[in-house]
């Protein structure tokens, strides 16, 4: 260790320097000391490979779960920052949350790999979203969220999950307007999802003015009705327009184009609309159909 200080420090030789460490790890394995001593010299000389072999042995000889987590994460950083290999950071940085669940370094570093990486994105948010629920931290859960969302190419999942912000939004955050858009961007990919319209309204209704959010809701339906292929997602949410016309918009006129338009699109046109005396009518035929 003194012949190694001298080397570097005296002599500017810090090549000759780890090659003295080198020996003396080889001679006593395990020497922490030394080891570190190490790590700090192949960080100055940016030899990486060497770094990482350095970091695996003191993460092996660790005595804490705290420790052997810091180091995962240290290493995470090699491969990120150093190496640009992203997804090998990604899993020295999942390694690091397996054994400290709230190491904060691995969490903002796994958002900056969701942030920068959209290859990796998906993977960074599932790695972080368990966590981030179990600690509460919702204002990273509602980031992380929104990035997976972008990742997800089936639109079953990514309605899921702008749900699973939703929620978030409205129930953690009071965050009414949010959680309302995020849903509305949910219906896009799952039109046909009733439980996904009756939040839609139960969020409008506990915002400070719900009659200017249901009008919202009511030209999402139409734009989703209009743009269905299948004849029974259309007609579903042309049933839905009308009910929300009657129920909460106050608006017969409104009610009733939805209801007949709900017949054109999910019965095929085999029913004369003049048969029909109101909309409640129009609710049992069509069901009952």
């Amino acid at each position: 260790m003194r012949a190694a200080s001298i080397l570097e420090e005296k002599l500017g030789r810090p090549r000759d320097a780890i090659a003295s460490l080198t020996s003396a790890v080889e001679a006593r394995p395990g020497d922490g000391a030394a080891l570190r001593r190490l790590e700090a010299l192949f960080r100055s000389e940016a030899m990486y490979d060497d770094l990482l072999d350095n970091l695996r042995e003191q993460a092996s000889l660790a005595e804490t779960d705290t420790l052997r987590a810091d180091l995962r994460a240290a290493m995470g950083a090699i491969h990120a920052d150093q190496l640009s290999a992203p997804g090998e950071a990604l899993e020295h940085y999942r390694a690091a949350l397996a054994l400290v669940a709230l190491h904060d370094g691995a969490i903002r570093a796994l958002v900056q790999i969701a942030e920068a990486h959209p290859d990796h994105r998906l993977d960074a948010a599932q790695a972080l979203l368990g966590v981030l629920r179990a600690s509460e931290r919702h204002e990273d859960r509602v980031r992380v969220l929104e990035l997976k969302a972008t990742a997800e190419s089936e639109g079953e999942g990514r309605a899921e999950t702008l749900c699973e912000l939703a929620e978030v939004l409205d129930v953690k955050l009071e965050r009414l307007t949010d959680a309302e858009d995020a849903l509305r961007r949910a219906l896009s990919d799952a039109p046909g999802d009733a439980t996904i319209h009756d939040r839609v309204v139960a969020v409008a209704h506990r915002q400070t003015d719900p009659k200017e959010s249901c009008p919202r809701h009511a030209d999402t339906r139409k734009a989703l009705a209009d743009a269905a292929l299948e004849p029974e997602v259309a007609e579903a949410l042309f049933l839905r327009l009308g009910r929300l016309a009657e129920e909460h918009l106050e608006d017969a006129e409104s009610d009733e184009e939805a209801f007949l338009a709900a017949l054109d699109r999910g019965l095929g046109g085999e029913r004369e609309p003049s048969t029909l005396v109101a909309p409640g009518d129009v609710y049992e035929d069509v069901m009952s159909s």
